[in-house]
């Protein structure tokens, strides 16, 4: 699946009866030794992959190196990658996305809406007020 997919192994996980099965088990280790292990038997045995958080972004992100490499377009700045596109610097600053998402960091890390609310504002307002 990975090589069809482009996610990497260690974003995959397999999974029996909606668990994930470690890497190092067999099947015969999972189902048991007579193959009858929970949930197998007349209906037979149902696997399923689960997709770790993040995988779909390295698969696009990597498709899209792969393209545009393959196109010979864009300016290349090192061996890393193309050079970004829209805004940077001090027009990212300027944008409402930029402070909002700012503001959603610190509320994930603060876990106080209040205190996360006024540390952007400080943070926006220290931007602003530099000479």
């Amino acid at each position: 699946m990975s090589a069809e997919t482009g996610i990497p192994l260690d974003k995959l996980k397999l999974l029996y009866n909606k668990k994930p099965v470690s890497d190092s088990k067999t099947l015969k280790d999972v189902l048991g030794p007579d193959g009858e292990g929970a949930g197998a038997g007349a209906k037979g045995v149902e696997f399923s992959m689960m997709v770790m958080g993040g995988a779909a972004t390295l698969a696009a992100a990597a498709a899209k190196k792969a393209a545009e490499s393959s196109e010979g377009g864009g300016e290349k700045t090192d061996e890393s990658g193309f050079v970004a596109q829209g805004l940077s610097g001090e027009g990212v600053l300027a944008t409402e996305e930029f402070w909002d998402d700012l503001k959603g960091f610190l509320q994930q890390r603060v876990r106080d809406e209040k205190v996360a609310g006024e540390a952007a504002e400080a943070f926006r307002g220290a931007w602003k007020g530099r000479t």
